[in-house]
C-alpha cells in the first residue's frame, strides 16, 4: 500500500502526464499493471517499453508487458551491485532487454531539436524541472524519493 504522499506524487505525476499528451496513464503500483497495459495495448502488449526508474521490480514489469518481439530497455540508473530476476518464460517468445546510454541519441542532432521543441513551446521543461537553492538540498532529495518533483536540481551558489 502506498502511503498517502507517495500517491498524491504518482497521482499527480499521471495528470502531468496527461497534460502532456499521454493518452493513457497506469500506475505503476497497480496490481494489475502488466494485464492493463496489454489490455490498451490491444490484448497482445506493448511493442515497446522504457523503464527510467532503475527499479529491478519496474524493469520487470517493462518485460512482462511486452507483446511478442517487444523490446525493453533500460534508461532509468541502478546502483552498482543491483540485480533483477525475470522469469525465462517471459523473455522465451523473442523479447529484448537492453539498457542504453545517455538516450543513445545523435547528439548533433538531437540536442537542437530539443531546443527546437522548448523554443516552440513543447517541451515544457518548468513543469518537468524544479530548482532548489543548495541550502535546501535535503528538501530536494526528500522531493525526488517521494515523486513530489520531476527533475530537482540545485542552485549552487544560492541561499
Amino acid at each position: 500500500m502506498l502511503n498517502p504522499e507517495a500517491l498524491s506524487a504518482a497521482l499527480d505525476r499521471l495528470a502531468l502526464a496527461r497534460t502532456l499528451g499521454a493518452t493513457h496513464t497506469v500506475n505503476a503500483k497497480d496490481p494489475q499493471l502488466v494485464d492493463e497495459v496489454r489490455r490498451l495495448a490491444g490484448g497482445r502488449g506493448a511493442q515497446c517499453c522504457l523503464e527510467a526508474a532503475g527499479v529491478p521490480e519496474a524493469l520487470r514489469a517493462a518485460v512482462e508487458v511486452l507483446a511478442p518481439h517487444g523490446t525493453a530497455c533500460l534508461v532509468g540508473s541502478a546502483r552498482a551491485g543491483v540485480e533483477v530476476h525475470l522469469e525465462m518464460r517471459t523473455i522465451q517468445q523473442g523479447r529484448t532487454v537492453r539498457g542504453c546510454v545517455q538516450g543513445d541519441s545523435e547528439v548533433q542532432t538531437f540536442l537542437p531539436r530539443l531546443i527546437a521543441l522548448y523554443r516552440a513551446g513543447q517541451l515544457p521543461i518548468e513543469l518537468l524541472v524544479r530548482h532548489y537553492p543548495h541550502a535546501a538540498i535535503n528538501d530536494a532529495v526528500a522531493d525526488m524519493l517521494t515523486g513530489t518533483t520531476i527533475k530537482a536540481v540545485l542552485q549552487i551558489g544560492t541561499a
